[in-house]
């Protein structure tokens, strides 16, 4: 019953923990974008080699790589825009 107890005590966020979810956001923030910009740079070597072997659906994967590295470059910016508009 104390082990329970005890468990239900860690759980629980000290005032500490959840002084700024805005901070907290903000410091995710730019790992995320070296992971995005990791990620994009296996989805377009990926898409090379489709494209290499001919595959029929090559270009949409270029594509999509293409868009989707773009996405990851623009986060910023579009966050940065909606912030500023509310």
């Amino acid at each position: 019953m104390l082990s329970r107890i005890y468990f239900a005590l860690l759980l629980m966020p000290l005032p500490a923990h959840a002084r700024s979810l805005k901070a907290t956001a903000d410091r995710l923030g730019q790992p995320t974008s070296t992971i995005g910009l990791a990620l994009a740079v296996v989805a377009f070597v990926l898409s090379g080699i489709a494209l290499l072997f001919a595959k029929h659906d090559a270009s949409n994967k270029v594509a999509m790589a293409l868009l989707g590295a773009l996405l990851i470059c623009l986060a910023p910016s579009i966050v940065s825009f909606i912030k500023s508009i509310t």
